[in-house]
């Protein structure tokens, strides 16, 4: 099965992350900041749109052809990156400004898969060390739960 999602995705060490969000809620930018924050944990897969596959009841990302490795940055312009491609999603990151104190142990459903879902505010300063937290705690080590 394959689709396209208007999403802007990361491989982060290995664990593909979906960043939801309107027009504007910075995905392009969470990216770029993960990117420069964390160099050899993180890499661009696609921004705006995301190739999805299904193959042995996993998903997996990939960039469209057309803009694999480049990543549009509000006021700068459109920055070629390294990219990743076959990168097993695990994790699903809806951006908004206004979201729980808490954490809600929420899922998307993506291909028919039930895929762990945050949100975060990624304009806030803490926003890239929030999802490192997230991805080394709960998603590299998948028997434990939000808390």
């Amino acid at each position: 099965m394959y689709c396209q999602l208007y999403a802007t995705a990361i491989a982060f060490n290995h664990h593909g992350i979906l960043f939801f969000g309107e027009s504007g809620s910075g995905k392009s930018d969470f990216a770029y900041q993960l990117i420069q924050k964390f160099p050899s944990s993180v890499s661009l897969i696609s921004d705006d749109r995301v190739d999805i596959y299904h193959k042995d009841k996993k998903i997996f990302l990939s960039p469209p052809s057309q803009i694999a490795g480049l990543l549009e940055v509000r006021g700068v312009g459109i920055i070629t990156f390294p990219f990743m491609a076959n990168i097993e999603l695990t994790l699903c990151v809806n951006l908004r400004t206004n979201y729980p104190r808490l954490p809600v142990n929420k899922y998307k459903e993506i291909a028919g898969k039930q895929i762990p879902l945050y949100t975060l505010n990624p304009f806030e300063l803490t926003a890239p060390f929030k999802l490192n937290h997230i991805v080394e705690k709960y998603i590299a080590k998948p028997n434990k739960k939000a808390s």
